[in-house]
């Protein structure tokens, strides 16, 4: 089978998109359409084209749906909804997986202060998605929440296949390297707490930081991640005098593996400000499991019901109040965070979605 996998992502830097990508490499010979600079790394026997903006995507990808005979297209996130009709058109048949990590619905947009451009295609895109999706062959949702929103905004009726973004660190790091550049904030009477999603405050970061400095000395919250410049600076000048409030901005992936190995809980937080955060599991939320930390997050529910179900951390919009309880009930929340890791058939996920995909397509 010849597989057609259209990204507006990099391949090396999301994790969702690289998962996919391997999972439809077990139903036949991908080539890809993407931002992915060196994607012949890969090492795949593959065409593969890198676009340097979304208008050179939609090219790129017309010309490859055009030019080839697939069996199957894969189209990824809304930047793709907008190459359904063009596949219906020119390629009329044949099947569409179509993929929804992110979720904008359309009226949400309509009272969002942004700059015209921004907000131009910010509509198309959810023009795209809302007008389009409900014509792909397969959909996958990131998680069950959002496969029920999607269904009641989009009027999808076949039932949504869910691939949940739960990713691990591969990559091994020097211990003896890591140890020395991390040395300043691994002291070891402090409850470390990592927030490895940046700098946004749509995402509590300063809620979650002023917990931490509430707290007092005792407690450590490390941030590690990019964000707006213009949030960055301020975070950087509210806590300036906070000791144990770190800033590290980016860090190389297998250095944020050992800092969440060394991390005693791992925050993740989404404000309720769009339905893509109210129903919004991350994967740094589960690359911190899968690491065996406990994680503490805001009231989200597709968390709420990852702390509920396994007893992995709390979901709690009291940062103060629980951070205090997962300190004192720590072993509680640590051991079934390495059970969670256990008991993760991590490669048997991926073979599981290649059958239900071969059933819903009927290949």
């Amino acid at each position: 089978m010849n597989i057609l996998f259209c990204v507006y992502h990099d391949l090396d830097s999301e994790e969702r998109s690289r998962e996919l990508f391997n999972v439809f490499c077990q139903l036949g010979n991908v080539d890809v359409v993407s931002r992915t600079k060196a994607i012949a790394m890969h090492g795949k026997n593959m065409k593969a084209v890198s676009a340097q903006g979304y208008l050179s995507f939609l090219r790129l990808s017309i010309l490859m749906i055009m030019s080839s005979d697939y069996d199957l297209f894969v189209l990824h996130d809304n930047y793709g909804s907008l190459l359904i009709p063009f596949i219906r058109l020119f390629k009329h048949g044949k099947p569409i997986v179509f993929d929804s990590s992110e979720f904008y619905p359309l009226y949400e947009l309509r009272d969002k202060h942004l700059p015209f451009t921004i907000k131009s295609k910010a509509y198309l895109l959810a023009l795209g998605e809302k007008c389009f999706v409900r014509n792909a062959d397969a959909v996958i949702a990131a998680n069950i929440e959002r496969a029920s929103a999607m269904k009641r905004c989009y009027k999808v009726e076949s039932n949504i296949l869910i691939y949940d973004n739960l990713h691990r660190i591969e990559e091994g790091y020097n211990l003896q390297h890591c140890e020395e550049k991390y040395s300043s904030i691994l002291e070891p009477h402090k409850f470390l707490i990592l927030n490895a999603g940046g700098i946004f405050d749509d995402r509590y970061i300063y809620e979650i930081a002023d917990a931490v400095v509430n707290l007092g000395d005792e407690f450590r919250l490390v941030v590690v991640g990019g964000g707006v410049k213009k949030e960055i600076s301020e975070f950087q000048r509210r806590y300036q005098n906070s000791a144990n409030i770190r800033y590290l901005g980016f860090v190389p992936r297998n250095e944020l593996k050992f800092l969440i190995q060394r991390s005693d809980v791992c925050f993740s937080g989404f404000k309720p400000v769009s339905l893509n955060n109210t129903y919004c599991a991350s994967g740094k939320t589960y690359e911190s499991l899968m690491e065996g930390t406990p994680i503490l997050c805001s009231e989200n529910p597709p968390l709420k019901r990852l702390c509920t179900d396994f007893g992995v951390g709390i979901s709690s919009n009291n940062f103060v109040a629980a951070i205090q309880k997962m300190r004192l009930d720590y072993a509680f929340f640590k051991n079934n965070a390495l059970a969670f890791s256990d008991k993760v058939d991590y490669a048997h996920r991926g073979i599981l979605l290649v059958n239900a995909i071969k059933d819903r397509l009927g290949i």
